[in-house]
């Protein structure tokens, strides 16, 4: 992203646009020879350069048999899932997806008569009613997060696995993104992160802590928590930080029944699973701020922690 990002800067001249596109092979294409993908990118790579464009091609082997949107995508990509839950919801429909600048993108009667000729098809992504495709470095994360979120992966010579995604052009190439300064890599970094969540379809709300932390030992009335933020002025039940490794907070719920119900005998270390929501780290000082929060949550040292540790980027996500 951040060599697409440069490229456009430094290595064109003006009046480059970013730009989101489709190329698929034609029907006769065999998908059953073993390099047949990297065969199919130097066709890729060959449309590139015909069109005056530069930038990443990422292959994608499936497609969802009804749709191929973010919507799909976001049940599709957890731990949880195993092959044989999805695959009956995809087909193989081999494509690559191409983040592109450049002018212009070839369309109309240009792109109907390669399909003609060849069989290859090619389509630009725009947004609705508008024939922009990508208009800032914002839409240029959200694409490259949703065309990574599922790029094909493929076996090395060394026995390794690694994604099917190449870059494109020469001076593609050269704009490493190792070489961008650290004020540049943080806020693409923090772009990333912005988009991420929306791109797979997660928003911060759904977020669980995952931490391991010591299990409560409950003496008498126990209260059911729920976290809301706005509402925290108002509202004084108690909450429990996330650790300072990570960049939300969270609060201290649902605890597994069978242990709050039969309390740790003394000496004894019983771990359990968070699960506190996740909120933005933004959040933050409203907690912090608010002197009887803090007089009884549990990882106030933490979340003060990570409030420091992050509060310098909080303006890049602004």
């Amino acid at each position: 992203m951040e060599a697409l990002r440069r490229y456009r800067s430094e290595f064109k001249s003006r009046h480059q646009r970013f730009h989101h596109f489709v190329i698929s092979p034609p029907a006769n294409w065999d998908p059953a020879a073993d390099t047949s993908w990297e065969a199919a990118l130097d066709v890729v790579k060959e449309i590139l350069d015909v069109a005056d464009l530069e930038g990443t091609a990422f292959y994608h082997p499936y497609k969802g048999k009804d749709g191929d949107d973010r919507g799909f995508w976001k049940r599709m990509l957890f731990d949880e899932i195993e092959w044989d839950d999805v695959r009956d919801e995809l087909r193989f429909d081999p494509h690559f997806h191409v983040i592109a600048v450049g002018h212009q993108c070839p369309g109309g009667d240009t792109t109907r008569a390669v399909e003609h000729s060849t069989g290859w098809v090619l389509h630009r992504i725009t947004k609705q009613d508008s024939n922009v495709s990508l208009y800032d470095e914002h839409d240029l994360a959200r694409a490259v997060t949703y065309c990574l979120s599922h790029t094909g992966l493929y076996e090395t010579d060394q026995d390794t696995t690694r994604a099917a995604y190449r870059y494109c052009g020469a001076n593609t190439q050269r704009a490493k993104p190792e070489d961008a300064s650290v004020d540049v890599e943080t806020w693409m970094d923090a772009v990333v992160r912005r988009v991420a969540p929306k791109t797979l379809g997660l928003p911060y709300q759904s977020l669980a802590c995952q931490n391991d932390r010591a299990a409560d030992v409950v003496q008498g009335e126990t209260h059911d928590h729920k976290v809301d933020v706005d509402a925290a002025e108002a509202s004084r039940s108690p909450y429990s930080a996330s650790s300072a490794s990570s960049t939300s907070t969270a609060n201290s719920e649902e605890f597994d029944d069978k242990i709050l119900s039969q309390p740790a005998a003394d000496g004894d270390d019983v771990d359990v699973t968070c699960r506190g929501r996740m909120l933005n780290i933004a959040k933050a000082p409203k907690f912090l701020e608010d002197e009887e929060w803090c007089s009884y949550a549990d990882h106030v040292g933490d979340l003060r922690e990570a409030w420091v540790a992050w509060r310098d980027e909080i303006d890049y996500l602004d």
